[in-house]
C-alpha cells in the first residue's frame, strides 16, 4: 500500500472511530465495544447488509475492515457469508440486482491485500454452501478484479482445492474474458493453470 493510500485509510478509520466513541458518549451506550465483538458477526452483517445499497462501494469496504481489524478469518467469513448469501427481502429487482453486484465487489476490497493462501480459503469458505454453477459466477466476479500475478497466485492455490466440474466452470469464464490492456491477453488453453498464462 502507497503511503498516500495508508494515510487516507487511516484517516477514514479514525473518523469511524471517533464517529462510534462520540455516540457511546452521547448515548451512554457500549457500541464500539459491541460492533468490534466478532462473536457478533453474523448480527452485524445483517445489519450491515441493510445499507450496501445506500452508500458507496468504498464506504462500505472501508466500514467492514475497520469491524474486522482483529477478527479471525472464520468471523469474517461468517459476516460475507449473511451479505452474499441473505440478500435484504425487502429489495425490489431493480435494487436486487445492484446488491448482487455490489457484494462481490466489497468482498474484493475486503480481501485484496491479504495473502493468497488466505483469499484462497476465503473464497471457498465463504461459497461452500452454493452449486458449482454459482460457485464459479461468484468467484469470477471476485477474481476477475485482481491483477495479474495475484490473480495467477490464487488460482494456484484453488487449483488443488477445486473440484473437476468447478475448474471446467471457471475456466470457461476466464477464457471469454480478454483483457483491455495491451500487455494482458489470455490465451485459450485446457489445462486450468494454463489459463493464467499471458502474452
Amino acid at each position: 500500500m502507497q503511503k498516500k493510500d495508508k494515510i487516507k485509510k487511516d484517516h477514514l478509520f479514525d473518523t469511524i472511530e471517533h464517529s462510534v466513541t462520540k455516540m457511546d458518549n452521547e448515548y451512554g451506550a457500549n457500541f464500539m465495544e459491541w460492533i468490534k465483538n466478532e462473536q457478533n458477526c453474523k448480527l452485524i452483517g445483517s445489519h450491515l447488509k441493510k445499507y450496501i445499497n445506500l452508500y458507496r462501494e468504498s464506504k462500505t469496504i472501508t466500514t467492514i475492515k475497520w469491524i474486522s481489524a482483529d477478527w479471525t478469518l472464520r468471523s469474517i467469513i461468517l459476516l460475507s457469508r449473511v451479505l452474499l448469501l441473505d440478500p435484504p427481502k425487502s429489495l425490489n429487482e431493480c435494487d436486487h440486482t445492484k446488491y448482487k453486484k455490489s457484494v462481490p465487489r466489497i468482498m474484493f476490497g475486503c480481501i485484496y491485500t491479504w495473502n493468497p493462501i488466505f483469499i484462497g480459503e476465503y473464497l471457498l469458505s465463504v461459497t461452500s454452501s452454493l452449486n458449482n454453477s454459482e460457485k464459479s459466477e461468484i468467484l469470477y466476479q471476485i477474481l476477475n478484479e485482481f491483477n495479474s500475478d495475484k490473480l495467477k497466485a490464487i488460482l494456484t492455490v484453488l487449483d488443488k482445492k477445486c473440484n473437476k466440474e468447478l475448474k471446467i466452470l471457471l475456466l470457461n469464464k476466464f477464457k471469454n474474458r480478454i483483457y483491455m490492456n495491451n500487455t494482458d491477453k489470455w490465451e485459450r488453453t485446457d489445462s486450468f493453470l494454463d489459463a493464467m498464462k499471458f502474452l
